[in-house]
């Protein structure tokens, strides 16, 4: 397969990961696995790949009870052995080319997590044997903080009364400065700094979650990376949290502890930066 390149979908979370692989795995030079999100190299750098592993035996056998014929039964059967097997550049290659069939142009990974990785691994991304490529898509941070939230407690509990509770719960832990992982997720301003650092600008895309759904938006990211135009039907939009009615108190406070955030955003965005984010009130003149 010649000029064939890799794609790292980078997130960020809640910011429509799930639609983006169902949208490229349609197009024909495009060859992505049935496991959306394969956590190769944020396993690594977090040395959480027992644990990984362990997830995706768990995941392997919940659907394979239900549909032994799942092609995610096979995806997950190739990721399990590639990470066994020293979780080498090689081996992660094999997974992803695996079934590609003639005329893949592009072969995909698309892990949110990623956006998260320090700059050296990011670095190590672009050394495993092909040409990459880095696509990023931001949604509103308010509204993605809060679906997150919202996610994050469906997640965990089944019985819808109980998850406006552990939602509650995860957004003051958030606001104290004590949920890693969805500060970590809320920084752009810090994402960005890691990600120049360490890919070219001409390697970078970056798209808005508020216009992902759209043709053209698929059109601008094929024309990007060098495919060819396909037709319009588009998948539709799925993943969506429950709507939880939150405190609104507590929501206000959120909404301005981000506003470094949309303060980074405008300024690296200017005019592309889609009217409706929601900056803090205070902010706008």
């Amino acid at each position: 397969m010649a000029d064939l390149s890799l794609l790292y979908g980078l997130g960020v979370t809640r910011s429509g990961s799930t639609w983006l692989h169902a949208a490229l795995r349609a197009h024909p030079q495009v060859h992505l696995r049935a496991v959306k999100e394969a956590h190769w190299f944020d396993s690594l750098e977090y040395a959480r790949m027992d644990k990984h592993l362990d997830n995706l035996r768990a995941k392997r056998t919940h659907i394979a009870a239900r549909d032994p014929s799942d092609e995610r039964v096979t995806a997950l059967s190739g990721l399990i052995a590639a990470l066994e097997n020293g979780a080498t550049h090689q081996e992660y290659l094999g997974f992803l080319q695996a079934e590609a069939p003639e005329g893949t142009r592009v072969l995909g990974d698309i892990t949110p997590a990623y956006a998260t990785l320090p700059e050296m691994r990011l670095r190590q991304m672009q050394t495993v044997g092909l040409p990459a490529r880095f696509l990023i898509v931001l949604r509103d941070p308010f509204a993605r903080l809060v679906s997150h939230i919202q996610f994050i407690a469906a997640r965990k509990l089944r019985k819808p009364s109980e998850r406006l509770a552990e939602a509650t719960r995860t957004l003051r832990q958030f606001l104290a400065g004590r949920h890693d992982g969805l500060a970590l997720r809320s920084d752009y301003a810090a994402m960005f700094a890691r990600l120049d650092a360490a890919i070219a600008p001409a390697n970078l895309l970056v798209l808005f979650f508020e216009r992902l759904f759209q043709p053209e938006t698929l059109h601008r990211l094929t024309d990007w990376l060098g495919l060819d135009r396909v037709g319009t039907d588009m998948p539709s939009q799925t993943n969506t949290s429950p709507s939880l009615p939150l405190d609104d108190g507590l929501l206000a406070q959120a909404h301005t502890r981000l506003a470094p955030q949309y303060a980074f955003a405008r300024a690296r965005f200017g005019a592309e930066l889609p009217a409706d984010w929601r900056a803090p009130q205070w902010q706008e003149v």
